[in-house]
């Protein structure tokens, strides 16, 4: 009886390592993602980049996300 209750717990256990594994593996994956995509906006904050304050159109452009910042 006792033998049977212990092999249930370790079924248990080990399928909650396997959650858990799985838990931590997309964790880690998200989190990289998310740094990744920090350095990757941080990168467009580069203060040469930004066009003076009157070209409208410019910042208009940037603030949508085009590339390209000057005609």
């Amino acid at each position: 009886m006792w033998k049977a209750r212990y092999e249930g717990e370790l079924a248990v256990e080990c399928e909650r390592a396997d959650r858990r594994a799985v838990r931590d593996a997309q964790r880690e994956a998200w989190q990289n993602a998310w740094h990744e995509y920090k350095e990757h906006w941080r990168e467009g904050l580069v203060p040469s980049q930004l066009p003076p304050w009157w070209h409208l159109g410019a910042w208009v452009r940037l603030l949508l996300g085009k590339k390209k910042l000057h005609p």
